[in-house]
């Protein structure tokens, strides 16, 4: 990919060099189109949850833009012949529902017939040109929020081995439905600086992207985490998704992890998520109510760490 030029043009505010969660198109003086897609194969064994998660993650990109998600194309791949046709139609119906449930819709999409089931979604969704958030506008002094927990790479990853209770499945396949949505809301009503949702690259990948972007340099505590209950044991057991290990890899000369630091949380912090939350930058006060009002509606989130200008790092967890 890196050989690739991206397109630039006076329209196309975000494009593809920033690594942010959506390119975003101007259509008018008042009016953008945030555009994303995703695609990837089960993390679940129930099919319609399966569908209902592919959808929370593919929207949960429009939000992180601090946008509204309008229409929905759906990206199917499907083992004709080998699985049965009602797998294929609970996975859709639940991609349908949770869709439908976040004021939006699928209007079409594509179906190929491959070797494995993957399912994804092309979301178009609407924001103002002015009220963009994107991942460049962390700033020092700013707090990083949270929302969410984390921890799912480790339980999706210890479903096939049955190394997993379905009390703790559940708990991540909960996170994993929930929507996005309403912390997008709030971190506008509360004038967020930069946002980024974590997904495949972890915790730490994304917040990378935010780091680069802007400039700037973030320290997580990590006791702060809020981490999904039984999701360390697992880790603690070695089932950390192969992924935790691919990121560090690629991002270990970018951070720097304490001294102290218990080695389970490194691979945390690394982990893949599914349709994880959003982290969001902004000013402490900002921050707090913020926090508040989402315990309130029975959110989970956290207040992991503060910006502060470039240093030798992007990241230090600590």
């Amino acid at each position: 990919m890196g050989k690739l030029h991206p397109d630039v043009c006076p329209d196309l505010l975000v494009g593809a060099a920033s690594c942010d969660d959506a390119a975003v198109y101007r259509t008018g003086p008042d009016s953008a189109l945030v555009l994303t897609v995703d695609v990837f194969p089960p993390v679940v064994n129930d099919p319609y949850d399966y569908g209902c998660i592919v959808a929370a993650n593919c929207l949960s990109d429009c939000w992180a833009m601090g946008g509204d998600p309008l229409a929905v194309l759906n990206v199917v791949m499907f083992p004709t012949g080998k699985l049965d046709l009602d797998v294929l139609a609970a996975i859709l119906q639940g991609g349908a529902d949770a869709v439908r449930s976040a004021g939006a819709f699928v209007v079409g999409g594509h179906t190929m017939t491959d070797e494995r089931v993957s399912y994804g979604m092309a979301v178009i969704g609407r924001v103002h040109p002015d009220r963009v958030i994107t991942n460049a506008g962390a700033r020092p002094g700013d707090v990083l929020l949270l929302t969410k927990a984390l921890g799912v790479g480790a339980i999706t990853n210890s479903i096939k081995p049955g190394a997993v209770s379905e009390e703790v499945v559940a708990r991540a396949v909960a996170f994993m439905k929930e929507f996005n949505k309403r912390p997008s809301e709030l971190m506008r009503k509360f004038g967020a600086h930069a946002c980024t949702d974590v997904t495949g690259f972890g915790l730490a990948g994304h917040l990378a992207n935010v780091t680069r972007e802007s400039g700037v340099t973030a320290v997580v505590h990590t006791s702060e985490l809020p981490v999904i209950e039984g999701a360390m044991e697992l880790i603690e057991a070695g089932l950390a998704s192969p992924m935790s290990f691919r990121n560090y890899r690629f991002l270990k000369d970018r951070v720097e992890l304490g001294e102290t630091l218990d080695p389970n949380m490194v691979d945390l912090v690394f982990d893949s998520e599914t349709s994880g939350g959003l982290v969001i930058a902004l000013d402490r006060a900002a921050a707090e109510e913020m926090l508040a009002a989402l315990h309130e509606e029975g959110v989970r989130a956290a207040i992991i760490g503060e910006v502060f200008e470039r240093r030798e790092k992007e990241i230090y967890f600590e």
